[in-house]
């Protein structure tokens, strides 16, 4: 690739990288059609191969690489960790919790990940064949255990399989909850706040009340008579 339209290309990339990061929320779907953002961003910056970007080939962005799946793997325990002790929504916490995945990530990478390649690599063919043959099969029995079992009754998830618990997350308000529903059924004309889960101290605004045009139906009730219509 020409080095113009490499420039190019990955500038483009990180702009949709940069979009997704800044603009996408909870509110959204997902998984869905709005993961194609990041996936095609980092698809172009990959794609545009440039070895001596500023970008991806600096101190900070190499070790990031390199150690980049360590830092995958030890960001969900500490996920977990966050959501058990009630502090997902606390930037200071959460903010920590990036740090923490950094420094674990680069730690796994340097004493278990390198020092494990070096082992395997020195390794006959054969019996690395064999080895990672074992590694596939003692996966596929324990998931297969799990998937027959519907789940782990452990102490950290007990309940977790329960026909209460397959309840709450299919019904969940971050399911159906989105911004588009509450753009669609007129949050401003509702006394109820549904992101503080308070009502309201100010009432709602004007234009709940004023005919735009013609006759019109004023409908007013709680959340049955929300179910009747939009508003």
């Amino acid at each position: 690739m020409p080095r113009q339209w490499a420039v190019l290309v990955e500038f483009g990339g990180f702009v949709l990288i940069i979009l997704a990061i800044t603009t996408f929320d909870q509110g959204m779907l997902w998984p869905g059609y709005l993961a194609l953002v990041p996936v095609v961003g980092a698809m172009l910056v990959l794609s545009a191969n440039r070895q001596h970007s500023w970008l991806t080939a600096n101190f900070f962005a190499s070790r990031l690489g390199v150690s980049s799946y360590s830092i995958y793997l030890w960001h969900w325990p500490l996920v977990v960790l966050l959501t058990y002790a009630g502090e997902r929504d606390n930037q200071y916490w959460v903010a920590l919790g990036v740090l923490g995945s950094l420094a674990l990530g680069w730690l796994s990478y340097r004493f278990i990940e390198k020092s494990t390649r070096f082992k395997l690599s020195s390794l006959k063919k054969t019996k690395e064949l064999l080895l990672n043959s074992a590694l596939v099969v003692v996966v596929i029995v324990i998931s297969c255990f799990i998937f027959i079992f519907n789940g782990l009754d452990v102490e950290i998830r007990r309940g977790a399989s329960t026909p209460a618990a397959k309840y709450v997350d299919k019904y969940s308000r971050e399911k159906y909850l989105t911004e588009n529903v509450k753009e669609q059924y007129k949050e401003q004309c509702n006394f109820f706040d549904s992101d503080a889960y308070l009502a309201k101290g100010g009432g709602i605004q004007d234009s709940c009340t004023q005919k735009k045009h013609g006759e019109g139906v004023f409908l007013w009730g709680d959340s049955h008579a929300q179910a009747l219509s939009f508003g």
